[in-house]
């Protein structure tokens, strides 16, 4: 006598061709397969767009307060 269940029906060479997780697409500049909405390449490090990419100049008050900084040092070791 066979038991037969629901888990005898199931088909593991049956895959969902349009989940969207798994998509690949060419890095623009390594030629490598990153995921779909990757903002950044995992393997060269480069941003995928430019719009992405994060500014290049540091926040003013940061570079005051450095300044700020180094005069202060200035004027406690040279009197």
């Amino acid at each position: 006598m066979s038991h037969r269940t629901d888990e005898d029906d199931w088909d593991d060479g049956e895959t969902d061709s349009d989940d969207d997780d798994s998509a690949t697409v060419a890095c623009p500049y390594c030629e490598r397969q990153i995921y779909d909405g990757s903002l950044q390449c995992p393997y060269c490090k480069n941003y995928i767009s430019d719009a992405d990419q994060p500014s290049g100049q540091k926040p003013w008050w940061i570079v005051v307060g450095v300044l700020v900084c180094l005069y202060m040092a200035f004027r406690w070791i040279a009197p």
